[in-house]
């Protein structure tokens, strides 16, 4: 199991991803599309078992998504580019 650092990374470079690619997709980009949703899905499911939201904020320094997780006990954790640009990498 990953932490929960980790885990919000690999969720937010995989939505981000999704994000990026809403143009006219190839079919190897479809499935590859329908399988970071199905991931992304996963990570959301598995955060919410342990009280966590998530939500999506622009970054007016970087331009690119910043993530907010919150708990249900009010600890915020923020993820911005420079915390998921590794692990987006690795998916492209």
């Amino acid at each position: 199991m990953y932490s929960l650092r980790k885990q919000l990374s690999r969720y937010s470079a995989r939505y981000t991803l999704l994000i990026e690619s809403q143009q006219l997709p190839f079919a190897w980009e479809i499935f590859r599309n329908t399988l970071i949703i199905q991931q992304c899905a996963a990570i959301e499911i598995s955060l919410a078992g342990r009280g966590w939201k998530l939500h999506v904020g622009h970054d007016e320094i970087t331009g690119f998504p910043m993530y907010i997780a919150r708990s249900k006990y009010g600890r915020l954790i923020i993820i911005r580019y420079s915390d998921y640009q590794k692990e987006m990498a690795k998916i492209r």
